[in-house]
């Protein structure tokens, strides 16, 4: 159901008054003003279609409760005010972030707050609860829950953060953490715990060439996997996987033009060539856990590491993927 026009001016004027440069800090560690130039109008335009949705939804007068909230749930806010008369009690901890949203919407009926929402009372008829709440660095046991390999009655947080440790730390040691490295070069790291009940780290190291161009020269990585049947098969698949991950992270891209896929054939579709592979170690860390899964993980772990070695080895922080010269050099 679409928004009065009142409402939608309003929407307008709150991503206008915003600050993104302060915000660029509270939702990037690095590069935030670069990401909301790109995001700010998707954002708006993403919000509004949601305001739309709950408009036909929600009923006039009622309460709504707010977890978490922040740039994303504007529009949603201004609607249920203003068209709908409705009230909403808004709570965010970032009281950075508070500051900032409140400044940018002043004179509309909410306000954010910088509580915890377990302060709310009364009755409300709707929730909308922020997927930051399950951040996997505040939260990393979600991952082994939701994807249904742990028991919530018998897990172990305490040991789930054990075995992610164990793997980042085996992959930190054995890849040089920390030692000096020739100028243009870096080294980046990932973690990842697959829903197989497989935890894996790795670390890349790459050189990046005053023209913006990657070289990948090692990667380390670390696994725990459960049981282990056949090691060689396992540090295949993994390197296998990380050929093929890096392939991905640096050209993989389809293009369309006039409707059409441009890429024919491996002459026109880049992936990596033997003489550009790099050096890889694969460390299988003991367990007698149940066995778990080694297809996707090698894959899936690399494009970080690899973007994190590129920002270790210039300074800039990629986005965007494939990581092609032209990103580096813009970044």
């Amino acid at each position: 159901m679409p928004l009065h026009p009142a409402t939608l001016q309003s929407i307008t004027r709150i991503f206008d008054a915003l600050d993104y440069a302060a915000l660029g800090a509270i939702y990037c560690h690095e590069g935030g003003d670069a990401f909301w130039e790109e995001r700010r109008r998707p954002c708006q335009e993403l919000g509004i279609r949601l305001a739309e949705v709950l408009r036909g939804r929600l009923r006039p007068n009622g309460r709504s409760l707010y977890v978490g909230a922040g740039v994303a749930e504007l529009p949603m806010l201004a609607m249920e005010t203003m068209d709908l008369q409705r009230t909403v009690a808004v709570y965010n901890l970032r009281g950075d972030e508070v500051a900032l949203l409140n400044t940018a919407r002043a004179g509309l009926p909410f306000e954010f707050q910088a509580k915890d929402a377990r302060e709310a009372s009364g009755t409300f008829d709707h929730l909308w609860i922020v997927s930051v709440l399950n951040d996997p660095e505040c939260f990393p046991e979600l991952g082994a829950l939701s994807s249904g390999r742990a028991n919530p009655v018998t897990f172990d947080p305490a040991a789930f953060a054990i075995e992610r440790r164990a793997v980042l730390d085996l992959a930190a040691k054995e890849a040089g953490w920390g030692t000096p490295l020739p100028p243009g070069r870096g080294r980046g790291v990932s973690l990842l715990f697959s829903g197989w009940g497989t935890y894996m780290a790795q670390v890349a190291e790459v050189e990046v060439s005053p023209t913006g161009d990657v070289r990948v020269h090692r990667v380390v990585c670390a696994t725990d996997c459960g049981i282990v049947v056949n090691p060689d098969i396992v540090k295949a698949q993994i390197e296998g996987a990380i050929v093929f991950g890096i392939s991905g992270a640096l050209w993989g891209q389809v293009t369309l033009k006039n409707g059409r896929v441009e890429q024919s054939n491996f002459s026109d579709y880049r992936v990596l060539r033997l003489n550009e592979t790099p050096t890889i170690d694969v460390h299988i860390v003991p367990s007698s856990e149940a066995p778990g899964g080694m297809g996707e993980p090698g894959t899936a772990c690399v494009g970080a590491a690899l973007a994190n070695a590129i920002h270790a080895a210039t300074g800039k922080r990629l986005r965007k993927l494939p990581l092609q010269p032209a990103l580096v050099r813009s970044a």
